[in-house]
């Protein structure tokens, strides 16, 4: 297998400084392998047949992490 490349995804930094804080609490060893996983479950989300529960879920696994509150719904 080839090797993978790689670019930059600008953040701001109280987000980077913030999520950099909280991996302790997680299995990631850094902001960009958190990163990197929620960016490739997004594309999942946006690439199934059921965006609506896998977003969802999405949601909830990073509002569990504590990198996002989940919105109420009315």
């Amino acid at each position: 297998m080839g090797r993978h490349k790689y670019t930059t995804i600008s953040i701001p930094t109280h987000l980077f400084i913030g999520m950099r804080a909280n991996l302790k609490y997680t299995p990631f060893n850094s902001v960009s392998a958190f990163a990197s996983y929620v960016l490739r479950e997004f594309n999942a989300v946006l690439e199934s047949n059921d965006v609506g529960t896998r977003a969802q879920d999405l949601a909830m696994n990073i509002s569990t992490m504590g990198y996002a509150k989940q919105k109420r719904r009315s």
